[in-house]
């Protein structure tokens, strides 16, 4: 049996198509044996783009270890301005996102790499479910060395089950890219993201025009609708802080551990 991460042309070609539903977009996806997943859609992938805050993505997506496309394609046909490149070592995953692509109507950048070999350009996000199977050592060096790829501020999310070790990769992660900025849980997954450069991200919380209201620890986003903070291993908010937002129809306490 071959596997997803490698290239077995001998690996007979059954193509299915399945029709899934994301956050209310119909999509159309053809995949195969020795592609993840040939099923269809799965939990993992569902539960990751469920969880990013796609109002907010902007700018250039890296969409690592594509398969046959669900992610960057997904992203794409959610926000038409995202410039968003898909890799992957697997040449019949590659196909398939490419057939995927123009079976969705997405205009998408879809190459070969091996880990981050033929990406010379940086991104502001990198979305993942990474290839599990390959062992622990891959998979930090797909992590880790995600942040040589990312522009300052940038992000990346991924999704681990938790059965796989989602809460030592997300702790490590954490200390690796010094701030983590969401943590999304159901009973089977996690889906994790963090921020690279976290000092940087703090200046531009602090000067930029269109925040209200900073203090030493965070400020309004300039619409009002989301409280942001920036802290990391070497920076903390006193553990009795917290803050109360209110008005005539709603209010919430926000503490030091992101509790309500």
């Amino acid at each position: 049996m071959g596997h997803y991460f490698t290239n077995d042309e001998e690996l007979k070609s059954k193509e299915m198509t399945h029709q899934v539903m994301i956050r209310n977009i119909d999509l159309s996806f053809i995949t195969d044996h020795g592609v993840f997943s040939k099923k269809g859609l799965d939990f993992g992938t569902r539960t990751l783009l469920e969880s990013i805050p796609m109002d907010t993505m902007h700018g250039k997506v890296l969409d690592f270890g594509c398969g046959y496309g669900p992610i960057g394609i997904f992203l794409k046909k959610y926000n038409q301005d995202l410039d968003i490149h898909m890799i992957d070592i697997n040449k019949r995953s590659l196909n398939l996102a490419l057939k995927n692509a123009i079976l969705n109507d997405v205009v998408v950048n879809i190459y070969e790499s091996d880990m981050y070999q033929n990406v010379s350009e940086t991104f502001d996000y990198i979305v993942t479910n990474p290839p599990i199977r390959v062992g622990k050592k891959i998979l930090y060096e797909i992590l880790k060395t995600a942040k040589e790829h990312l522009k300052k501020g940038g992000a990346i999310y991924f999704v681990i089950h938790k059965d796989q070790g989602a809460k030592s990769v997300m702790k490590d992660m954490e200390d690796e890219y010094l701030s983590k900025i969401s943590n999304v849980e159901n009973r089977t997954f996690e889906s994790i993201g963090v921020i690279s450069e976290p000092q940087e991200q703090e200046n531009v919380l602090k000067n930029s025009d269109e925040l209200k209201y900073y203090n030493e620890y965070g400020a309004f986003s300039q619409d009002g609708k989301e409280y942001l903070i920036c802290q990391n291993r070497k920076k903390r908010v006193p553990t009795v802080w917290s803050h109360i937002m209110a008005n005539e129809k709603f209010g919430t306490v926000v503490t030091e551990n992101m509790g309500g």
